[in-house]
């Protein structure tokens, strides 16, 4: 079976800004990680998400990962990552 994890990011000032200003484009990721007031989401919190309400599992989200050091880092802090 297959799930779609998404990013999703609204087209908001700062994104705006973000997306013209070459300087600034490497900010995108974060802008959209400190956005779900703007239901802005990045690709790995959609997979964590999914992860915690049991849609896919850990291998899963770390083998679709963007960057799964990180992911593993929030599930730890989480209290998420079962005991290896």
């Amino acid at each position: 079976e297959r799930v779609a994890a998404v990013e999703i990011a609204v087209n908001t000032g700062r994104i705006t800004q973000a997306i013209e200003d070459q300087r600034k484009s490497n900010t995108i990721t974060k802008i959209i990680s400190e956005s779900s007031y703007d239901n802005m989401q990045t690709f790995d919190q959609h997979l964590l998400s999914m992860y915690e309400t049991h849609v896919i599992t850990l291998e899963d989200a770390l083998r679709a990962s963007s960057s799964p050091h990180n992911l593993k880092a929030t599930l730890k802090r989480k209290g998420l990552l079962p005991n290896s």
